[in-house]
This record gives C-alpha cells, sequence and structure tokens, in this order.
C-alpha cells in the first residue's frame, strides 16, 4: 500500500476530461484563484489539506497546497496525550496543471483550474512509536489534523485500530454522511479500496473531493488501491516513497 502522496494534486488533475460546451455556466465558486471584483488576491491559505503520509515508527510527512509559495513552511505538533509542542519546517515545490475541469458546466460548483499550484511538503521526526500526535500548518490553527505512528515491529499486544473505505465519491452525499459515522473513536489510518474520486459524475471535482473529506483527511493518513475509475491516473506518481 502507499500513502496518498503529494503529488497527486497535480498529476490527477492533469487527467483530461471531455466538457461539455453548450452547457450554460451557473454560478460558480472561483477554485481558489482569482475570479474577479469579488476576489481578492490569493493567499498562501491551505487551499488543499493537510494530510499525512509517509508514516513510520519514528516519522510522518504532513502535506498540503496553496496557490501561491507559502511564507512560511512550517508546522507545529505535540503528544495527543500532552507534551511540549515541537515545530519542523518543510519545502514547497511548484507544480503546473495544465488541465482543468468544470469550467463552463453548471452543475460543478468547484471547478479544477490550470494554474501553478504549491504542494508543501513538512517532515515531523523524532516520534514515538504506536503514539498519536496532533499537528498544525503554522499561521492557520483550522489547518489541522491528527497522525498515529506505526507500531513497532515486536509490538504484539497494542491494539490496532484502523478504517477501510472505498467507492468514496464525497459530492453526491452519502460519503459525508458515512463519515460522521464511522470516526468515532478515530482510526489510526485508512485504507482506501479504490475508487477514491469521481469526474464521471459531472458534478465532482478534486477541489470539492479535498474539502469534503476533511473529516478523514485530518482524523488519519489514508492509504489508497487504485480502483477501475482511477485507470491512467495513477502512473504520474507509480513509484512515489510508500
Amino acid at each position: 500500500m502507499r500513502a496518498l502522496p503529494c503529488v497527486l494534486l497535480a498529476s490527477l488533475l492533469l487527467v483530461s476530461c471531455d466538457e461539455d460546451p453548450g452547457v450554460d455556466a451557473g454560478p460558480q465558486t472561483d477554485g481558489g484563484r482569482d475570479a474577479g471584483t469579488d476576489a481578492g488576491p490569493p493567499t498562501d491559505e491551505p487551499d488543499k489539506g493537510p494530510w499525512v503520509i509517509r508514516v513510520d515508527t519514528t516519522s510522518a510527512v504532513v502535506c498540503w497546497e496553496t496557490v501561491i509559495e507559502p511564507a512560511a513552511i512550517e508546522v507545529g505538533f505535540e503528544p495527543v496525550s500532552g507534551g511540549a509542542t515541537m515545530t519542523a519546517t518543510g519545502v514547497s515545490t511548484p507544480t503546473d496543471v495544465t488541465t482543468s475541469y468544470g469550467e463552463g458546466i453548471r452543475a460543478v460548483m468547484e471547478p479544477d483550474l490550470a494554474g501553478t499550484y504549491y504542494l508543501n511538503e513538512v517532515l515531523l521526526e523524532g516520534l514515538s512509536p504506536a503514539t498519536c500526535y496532533t499537528y498544525r500548518v503554522a499561521g492557520y490553527d483550522t489547518a489541522a489534523g491528527r497522525v498515529c505512528t506505526a507500531h513497532d515491529a515486536t509490538d504484539h499486544t497494542t491494539p490496532i485500530h484502523f478504517l477501510a473505505i472505498g467507492d468514496t465519491n464525497p459530492t453526491l452525499g452519502e460519503t459525508a454522511d458515512l463519515l460522521s459515522h464511522v470516526l468515532a473513536p478515530p482510526p489510526e489510518f485508512v485504507v482506501h479500496v479504490g475508487d477514491v474520486q469521481y469526474y464521471a459524475t459531472i458534478v465532482e471535482s478534486w477541489r470539492s473531493w479535498f474539502r469534503l473529506m476533511e473529516p478523514l483527511l485530518e482524523t488519519a493518513p489514508m492509504y489508497p488501491v487504485a480502483g477501475n475509475h482511477e485507470v491512467g491516473l495513477f502512473a504520474p506518481y507509480d513509484h512515489a516513497q510508500a
């Protein structure tokens, strides 16, 4: 299994989909970018995420996406059970997304727009095995989440609580309701068994997916498996670090 890599955003948004140019465009959100006089200048507030990848017994990586390069790429974290707050800094990588989805389609209220996005990664080190931590992106207290480290290979007694989920398609509504029932108590990690997102439903976009899946992404790392709706989509980051 592979954790949800930071390059997921750029790689999957590059996939083109047929759109109906004859559909009259209705009101849409700006997709995180300046759409006119009502939109202020872009900020370095997390635009998608944060989420966690590459978890082992002593480290984890926190990722998030912004529409401009962040002034600070920093995460604060501490054990859920209490303790001193630690900080870690990371790197920001620009990614050019060349294909849009949902522009001009009335049903897509949150289109995915082409442009340059910044994928930000911060490595948290010095963690303890089988321990849960809370974290937050510096400057944005609501951009926060929880990560639990892996159990030591010799630990055969500590229980592991995880969630398996699939075929999410949260824009249609059923997934959001499901998440309200399955995230308490919170799992240590989530296995996604396939069909993460559906451009095929027309109404869904990656922007709406990340917003609606926040309750899951902020609770635990997610390990996705390619489903039939991901055909051709996973190849660009096929060799991303686990």
